[in-house]
C-alpha cells in the first residue's frame, strides 16, 4: 500500500521527537530531506508549532498509558494462569470419569485412575 509521503512524514513529526525537533529548528530543510514536494513543503511550513509539540506529548502520554495498561492485564493474566497451572490435577476413578461426573471440569486437568490397580 502507497501512502502520501506527507502523512508518513507528519506521523514521525508526532511520534519522533528527534524528526520533530530537526524539523522545528529547520522546517524547510528537514522537510526536503524527508524527500517532500514543494506543495507538500508549502503546506507543512503552515503547521502549527505550538499544536504539533502539544499533540505529540499527548499521543505520547496516550502511548504510555496503553502500554502500561496492557503490561498490567498481562501480569495479572499471567498470575492467573500460573496459579492456575500450578494446581494439582483433579484425579476421579475410571468408573466416575465412565459414568459422566466431572464433565465441567477441563479435560487436561483431570487424570483417571483405573479402581482394580
Amino acid at each position: 500500500m502507497n501512502s502520501n509521503p506527507l502523512e508518513i512524514y507528519l506521523a514521525e513529526l508526532y511520534t519522533d521527537a528527534a524528526t520533530r525537533t530537526k524539523f522545528l529548528a529547520d522546517p524547510d530543510s528537514a522537510a526536503r530531506e524527508a524527500g517532500l514536494n514543494d506543495a507538500d513543503i508549502s503546506a507543512l511550513l503552515c503547521i502549527d508549532k505550538t499544536g504539533l509539540c502539544m499533540a505529540a506529548a499527548s499521543y505520547a502520554n496516550k502511548r504510555g498509558q496503553h502500554r502500561r495498561t496492557r503490561r498490567k492485564f498481562l501480569e495479572s493474566f499471567s498470575r492467573r494462569w500460573t496459579k492456575q497451572l500450578n494446581k494439582s490435577p483433579v484425579v476421579i476413578s475410571e468408573e466416575q470419569h465412565l459414568a459422566g461426573h466431572f464433565r465441567h471440569w477441563p479435560q487436561d486437568e483431570i487424570s483417571t485412575t483405573s479402581s482394580t490397580g
